[in-house]
């Protein structure tokens, strides 16, 4: 007779994983982890031989053929982890598990060994797809570890005979080939991939470095000594190879990569099994029938003995309706007093951290993490009135995220003091252990970094508004900062390791900072009016000059011939610094750029950062000021109209200043730096570098500006998949300051079809400026792109002007451009219309895949944006992320605006 968990296990505020399946030896080590998250657990397994020490009032051991009786006894499940091995579960488990997640509104996972095949995993997708279940896939492949299982693999007959100190037998050929990662590293994947934001639907795959058997086995006979290895001809035990798309698929989403050391994580296997090699048998493949008792360990109880017997005291009957009353006030107000504080107090600590008082905001955020977790405790005391339950188990559990939240706000500003001693150093002027420092800021990085991850997936979708006693109704939003938070810890934990680099440890490196004029717009983010040079050498600021473009400009020796819509719109006959950004692809501009430095001052520069007046507001959204040299003060609020009648010294005055800032420790504040992310993705901020590492790190967050391009994931593709790229590009050649004032607004509808996707974009300008606006349109698209039309509209009178467009190419994208006048206050309404190939085995299918991506411009403004995607058959179920404004008769529709690069992921199949 199996022993359930107790009725008040679920009571309890803290998130609750269920761990279901065979895979025992990687489940023990998730099941460790989780524990040391404050995760309460439920696991379901053939053994609890590795998870004995687990057993608390938090943790639970049930048999796994039990599990039916154990779902029926659930309240509640915030994670559903499925880990198999040997399958002989998984054709019965797997589909229950997927309807008992949907119906709790759980992640679900399902995890496997990569070379265990399965028709079952199909299944299990193709029904998480049809519940809507918020579900991914994992596949591991050679994990190693403490607690490992022997099973039949290469890989781990060859570590059991090592333990054993026996002759290591190689069969097959020297052409077989492991891949060897460490189990920390695989249970980090996992539940990186369960809890990360934008992990539904998706593929991981998690896998050490590449190596042949015969190599692994030569590296363990010279690691552990004393041993011989043997090559045994014969067909042995056939690895298969796995692709290289397989092995990475799914990682640089969540920003995986095994990081224990091969021979670390060896010398710490064969430890364990020098302890436990006698007590493990071999593997079996039957299951123990026996029920394995799961009741807690229960808490220590008093002595029996309780002492002589009291007297009884007579009933104060008067007393009783006071003291009664009393007791129902603080079983009701004590919560919500606490409740209260807290949010008061997280909120004075969000206030001081963006002020940058962070010792302040310590402070609160810890105070605040104090009476979060009062609050957390105390109301589950409301459970016991008749009707409260789910109210106090949804206060309890909203309590115990808030507490987490603050728990991640005290460890955040650590991590900014720790990033404020290495920010002070390098712009600073006393010697610093720059190593120490930098490691210890990699270390705080991590560490945040995964928590933010975890707490991210535990607060996505909850509802923290709070309707209480008292305080009335209360929203709190910080939660929705973690998403970007996590994004840039991600972004900075790969730029760490490389800043010696960039900083000049290694010798000398000169960057170019480019302040670009977005009221003059550019296909690369506007007219370059003045740069900079920075210098750093040994970790150091060493040098750094200003100057308007024009001076530059002027010691160019010799004729550039300019772009050749620059030569037939805007009569230029010579192209030069500050008109180079003409490609909308920012690595391209950015390396024009350099050329231009080195021909006119022979200055070789190692990488560019280019901003322009909306980051130069952000910066002053505080309400400062910058004072130029001439007293004139710059503020949020009139840098367009000063600019906008400034000259070229106006430009490299306010560059200095800006750089002046941005260098200066003591006037930056460490939220500024923060505030970094926000301003490259909406296309403010840009950053080009020499070093391949680091342009690779660019390029793959989209700190670098460039023309990105998206494609199907051969691995977890559903059905035929295409791919669809927009961008539209203005160029201002009307040499007037007037850009700002061209309101601008989108309108596309596509039509999926059986072999191409059909474009209408009609692109609405309407020029609010004195002075008529000279625009040179381009339209970047596939390479497949065909164009049927284009044309411009005047919409007062309805005329309608067919126009041959030029046909160019950038970046590996067709463009069509179209030079367009709109007079001062006046309309105009360019129309194309345009067909992209899809793939011949679409014909006929009602399944399929769409990702489609619209970037935005550099230097742009949020405008608005209203797509509509048809599928094929209005008839077919989709699935649209992100989560469309309209959904009606075969029609996804969005209406936003184009604040930042826009993904649309959509996928169909029959109902």
């Amino acid at each position: 007779m199996p022993i359930f968990p107790p009725r008040d296990f679920f009571n309890s505020a803290k998130p609750l994983a269920l761990v279901v399946g065979d895979a025992s030896f990687i489940a023990s080590h998730l099941c460790d982890e989780l524990v040391s998250r404050s995760v309460k657990i439920i696991c379901l397994g053939v053994s609890n031989e590795n998870t004995e020490n687990l057993i608390s009032e938090d943790f639970v051991y049930g048999n796994i053929e039990d599990t039916d009786g154990f779902l029926s006894k659930i309240d509640r499940v915030d994670y559903v982890f499925f880990l198999t091995e040997n399958r002989k579960f998984s054709s019965e488990l797997a589909l229950t598990l997927v309807d008992f997640s949907a119906e709790k509104r759980a992640r679900f996972l399902f995890g496997s060994g990569l070379r265990v095949k399965s028709i079952e995993e199909k299944n299990t997708q193709e029904a998480s797809l049809k519940k809507g279940l918020d579900f991914r896939r994992v596949h591991w492949l050679d994990v190693y570890g403490p607690k490992m299982s022997l099973s039949h693999s290469s890989m781990d007959q060859i570590l059991t005979a090592a333990a054993g100190r026996k002759t290591i037998r190689i069969a097959g050929n020297r052409e077989d080939f492991v891949y060897p990662v460490f189990i920390k590293d695989v249970v980090e994947g996992v539940l990186k991939a369960q809890v990360s934001p934008g992990t539904r639907g998706m593929l991981f795959t998690f896998a050490g470095e590449k190596t042949s058997v015969f190599n692994f086995a030569e590296y363990l006979k010279n690691l552990v000594g004393g041993i011989e290895t043997e090559f045994v001809t014969g067909e042995g035990i056939k690895e298969e190879m796995v692709s290289d798309e397989l092995l990475n698929s799914g990682r640089k989403l969540i920003g995986w990569e095994a990081k224990k050391p091969l021979e670390e994580g060896i010398r710490q296997t064969l430890s364990w099994f020098d302890r436990h090699l006698p007590k493990i048998k071999t593997p079996v493949q039957s299951v123990d029938e026996s029920t394995v008792p799961i009741r807690p360990t229960p808490k220590p109880v008093a002595s029996f003995w309780n002492g002589p017997p009291k007297k009884k005291r007579g009933t104060r009957w008067i007393a009783m309706p006071f003291f009664g009353l009393t007791v129902l006030f603080w079983i009701f107000a004590l919560p919500v007093l606490q409740l209260g504080l807290g949010i008061v107090q997280l909120g004075f600590a969000e206030r001081a951290l963006k002020s940058g008082e962070v010792k302040i905001s310590t402070e609160w955020f810890e105070r605040s993490l104090f009476w979060f977790e009062l609050a957390a405790k105390t109301f589950p005391s409301w459970g016991t009135l008749p009707g409260l339950k789910n109210e106090a188990q949804g206060l309890s559990k909203k309590s115990y995220n808030l507490n987490q939240f603050a728990r991640l706000g005290v460890k955040t500003t650590s991590l900014i003091e720790q990033v404020g001693v290495l920010r002070n150093g390098v712009l600073g002027k006393e010697t610093f252990a720059f190593e120490e420092v930098l490691a210890n800021t990699q270390t705080d990085t991590g560490t945040l970094a995964r928590e933010s991850g975890f707490l991210a997936a535990e607060m996505q979708g909850a509802d923290l508004s709070f309707t209480l006693p008292f305080y009335g109704t209360k929203t709190v939003v910080f939660y929705k900062e973690l998403d970007e938070r996590r994004i840039n810890l991600a972004l900075y934990q790969e730029l760490l390791p490389v800043l010696p680099e960039l900083l000049g440890m290694n010798g000398k490196r000169t960057y170019l900072v480019l302040l670009q004029d977005n009221t003059e717009l550019t296909p690369g983010g506007g007219k370059i009016h003045s740069f900079g040079l920075v210098t750093f050498d040994k970790g150091r600021i060493i040098n750094l000059e200003v100057m308007g473009s024009d001076v530059a400009d002027s010691q160019l020796k010799g004729q550039i011939d300019p772009p050749e819509p620059l030569k037939k719109y805007a009569n230029l006959t010579d192209w030069n610094l500050s008109s180079s950004g003409w490609s909308s692809d920012f690595p391209t501009s950015a390396s024009r750029a350099s050329w231009f430095i080195e021909k006119e001052l022979e200055q070789k520069v190692d990488g560019v950062a280019a901003y322009d007046l909306e980051f130069v507001k952000a910066l002053l959204a505080d309400g400062s000021e910058i004072e130029l040299e001439s007293g004139e003060g710059i503020s949020r609020d009139n840098i367009y109209q000063t600019s906008e009648k400034s000259n070229e010294d106006y430009y490299a005055k306010l560059n200095r200043e800006v750089l002046r800032l941005l260098t200066n420790s003591s006037e930056l504040k460490i939220l500024e730096l923060a505030g970094l992310s926000k301003n490259t993705t909406q296309k403010h901020l840009a950053f080009w570098t020499t070093t391949s590492r680091v342009k690779t790190i660019l390029a793959e967050h989209g700190w670098d500006g460039g023309i990105r391009n998206v494609s199907c994931d051969s691995a977890q593709k559903y059905g035929d998949c295409a791919t669809d790229y927009l961008q539209i590009v203005d160029a201002n050649l009307g040499k007037n300051k007037n850009s700002r004032f061209l309101e601008k607004s989108y309108a596309l509808e596509v039509d999926i079809k059986d072999n191409f996707l059909s474009h209408r974009l009609t692109i609405s300008l309407e020029n609010k400026s004195p002075q008529v606006y000279k625009s040179y349109l381009r339209l970047m698209v596939p390479a497949t792109a065909k164009l049927n039309l284009s044309a411009v509209v005047n919409p007062e009178d309805g005329l309608q002007e067919n126009i041959t467009p030029d046909i160019g190419s950038d970046k590996g994208k067709r463009s069509f451009g179209t030079m367009v006048e709109i007079p001062a206050g006046q309309k105009r309404q360019i129309v194309y219309l345009w067909d992209v190939l899809r793939n011949n085995s679409a014909v006929g299918s009602e399944e399929g895949e769409l990702v489609f991506l619209w970037q935005k411009q550099m230097g742009t403004f949020a405008e608005p944006v209203v797509l509509r995607i048809n599928l094929p058959n209005p008839s077919l179920k989709v699935g649209a992320y992100p989560v469309p404004s309209l959904t009606e008769n075969g029609t996804i529709g969005y209406n936003t605006t184009l604040s930042q690069d826009l993904v649309t992921n959509l996928i169909w199949q029959p109902k």
